[in-house]
């Protein structure tokens, strides 16, 4: 199912690393084949420096007993193509070291967001600037004149 939905997974247990990650981890962090030996630290070198200090921070609120997390951050994958990933993990059972994660692609939708706060601001500048003018018209459709606020 999470192959199919492009949901990545990953495990962890806490003071020991990485147990496991899926394929479709692998392949958005741009290791198609497999990446081999994953480490918090690996994952954090894949992070963007602006980002890491963050990312790691969250990690330490896992580890300071923290039941679950979500958050965005950037990668930067071997090939040189920076994505938008979005990571949940969750603790489980409560209280226990094991935590369990998703991860996902989130690019296509952080740039179509990105593309809808330009087009509101864009929107919200053109209006702004228009003065607004009242039509009115009679019954029939015909044009009665209009006012101008200036």
């Amino acid at each position: 199912a999470g192959e199919a939905a492009g949901v990545g997974v990953w495990e962890i247990e806490l003071g020991r690393g990485v147990r496991y990650t899926s394929s479709v981890h692998d392949a958005i962090f741009g290791y198609p084949d497999g990446l081999g030996e994953w480490s918090v630290e690996r994952f954090l070198e894949s992070v963007l420096p602006a980002d890491r200090q963050s990312v790691r921070d969250t990690f330490r609120l896992l580890e300071e007993g923290a039941e679950g997390w979500t958050f965005l951050c950037r990668i930067l994958r071997p090939d040189g193509e920076e994505r938008w990933i979005e990571v949940r993990a969750r603790r489980t059972p409560r209280g226990s070291a094991r935590v369990l994660g998703t991860i996902m692609d989130v690019t296509a939708r952080v740039a179509a967001e990105d593309r809808q706060r330009e087009s509101e601001r864009r929107f919200r500048t053109l209006a702004e600037g228009i003065s607004p003018v009242l039509w009115s018209a009679s019954p029939t459709g015909d044009e009665l004149g209009g006012i101008r606020w200036e």
